[in-house]
């Protein structure tokens, strides 16, 4: 099974080019573990399934998540699918081929607990696999980056850490960090791939950040709003084919945007293996 394709994920997400950027590098990082996958997979913070569709089609996989309302959209596309909290997983040790979360495990509070669990579930040889933000994200946010550069950081550093306590992002942690964490659960740190450099880092913080200003705004007048609204327009008018060959052709660079040496990057893919 190949990774989803950035036209695909373009497909997915019409009107959000910078999730569809952020996804297609996503899982073309993943995909380089795919040999490493077994059933049955344990995906964390599965959300509706369409991304479980897209890149665990061809493993038998539960979905889990601790938000009930995607849950019910997620039913329609995984087999099993089962709320529960990171911290308490509902299933037997050891029962696990493959434990995935995608853009999940940065938002809890007691990762520690979440990566003991991990290892519980894991049989032997086991892969844990997750797509996380990286310790480089609140240096690469763009609000950060363009008010530094003008004299005044302090500023630049309140938008970024209004918008982390939005996003709730408690965990930006570093390749060491992650490998000391994960070796307490007793995991054995495998891989840390960066993934989304610089340039694409300023154009996704960037429209992320408008989508989730840190400020109420009534709900029409939030960008979100405005732009679903537009896109409602756009594509009873058959406008969709149009704006997706103008995405395409605006992320395509910064999906093909090579990493540095010094492996500076806004995305980690981490892997790890429960010891045989």
């Amino acid at each position: 099974m190949n990774a989803p394709s950035l036209e695909a994920l373009v497909d997915l997400y019409p009107w959000k080019p910078s999730l569809a950027l952020f996804r297609a590098l996503e899982w073309r990082g993943v995909s380089c573990y795919y040999p490493l996958l077994a059933s049955p997979v344990l995906d964390l913070g599965c959300g509706d399934g369409q991304i479980n569709r897209l890149v665990l089609g061809q493993w038998e996989s539960v979905g889990v998540d601790v938000d009930p309302a995607p849950l019910s959209k997620a039913k329609q596309l995984i087999r099993r699918v089962v709320r529960a909290d990171a911290r308490r997983l509902p299933f037997r040790d050891g029962s696990c081929g493959a434990f995935f979360a995608n853009c999940a495990v940065e938002h809890l509070p007691e990762l520690s607990l979440c990566l003991a669990e991990a290892a519980r579930l894991l049989r032997r040889g086991g892969v844990f696999i997750a797509t996380v933000p990286s310790g480089h994200w609140k240096s690469l946010y763009c609000w950060n980056r363009l008010f530094s550069s003008l004299g005044m950081p302090r500023l630049g550093r309140r938008i970024v850490d209004a918008h982390d306590r939005r996003m709730a992002h408690y965990n930006l942690l570093g390749p060491e960090e992650w490998a000391m964490a994960l070796k307490k659960a007793g995991l054995r740190p495998v891989a840390f791939d960066p993934y989304l450099g610089p340039r694409g880092a300023r154009f996704t913080t960037f429209m992320e950040s408008v989508w989730a200003l840190p400020f109420p705004v009534p709900g029409f007048f939030r960008p979100s709003g405005t732009f679903y609204f537009l896109a409602g327009v756009l594509r009873h008018a058959g406008g969709e084919r149009f704006w997706k060959r103008v995405f395409l052709r605006w992320v395509r660079p910064l999906y093909e945007e090579p990493i540095g040496p010094d492996g500076v990057a806004v995305g980690l893919v981490v892997v790890a293996r429960k010891e045989a």
